[in-house]
């Protein structure tokens, strides 16, 4: 074996670790990327389904009729308005995030499904967001 047939294996040698070397980091960023995303995910889940929102829901599905309007839900104690603001603003913030496609992710790693109850305002207010920015 002469010199140029060492450094020839040598080459073949080092193109192929950083092939491997490449191959190796770009799985190891999607599993990272997947990783984020499902942690982000929980967090949102963790953010938006607290005790305070189950309540809300509560206080308005037994106080208001149904498809009350906002007269009734002014008329009505202030704390059925109070929830039925933080209903609105939950699914609001929701609808954007669903817009800008961060918590389609969250909703579908921790639901497994977008038919969910859930699902129809978040999309309601991703389409909101997506007219106003169209106008």
């Amino acid at each position: 074996m002469n010199l140029e047939t060492i450094v020839g294996i040598a080459q073949i040698v080092a193109t192929i670790t950083v092939v491997g070397g490449t191959v190796f980091g770009l799985i190891q960023l999607a599993e990272f990327r997947k990783q984020r995303r499902d942690a982000v995910a929980g967090e949102l889940m963790r953010a938006f389904m607290n005790p305070e929102f189950a309540q809300a829901i509560t206080v308005v599905l037994e106080e208001l009729p149904e498809r009350a309007s906002a007269d009734d839900v002014r008329r009505a104690d202030p704390r059925v308005e109070r929830a039925a603001v933080l209903i609105n603003t939950t699914f609001e913030t929701m609808g954007l995030l669903v817009f800008e496609r961060i918590a389609f992710v969250a909703y579908q790693v921790r639901v497994g499904s977008h038919n969910d109850i859930l699902a129809m305002p978040a999309r309601a207010g991703a389409m909101h967001y997506r007219q106003r920015r169209r106008s």
